[in-house]
């Protein structure tokens, strides 16, 4: 198996999976991300089930 990690991708705008043992490194940041509507789980929750319906 492999794991992946759920984010929103800045850069492309969406959500996407990030294999774990591709990340090469991690930089800690003082900030934090703000909760923004439509960029968290739940979102994603409900995008998938409106695409895919209740599995």
């Amino acid at each position: 198996g492999i794991w992946t990690l759920l984010a929103w991708c800045e850069l492309r705008g969406d959500f996407r999976n990030f294999r774990v043992d591709r990340i090469s490194g991690v930089l800690p940041l003082a900030s934090h991300f703000a909760h923004t509507p439509g960029q968290e789980m739940a979102d994603y929750i409900a995008l998938m089930q409106a695409q895919y319906g209740d599995c």
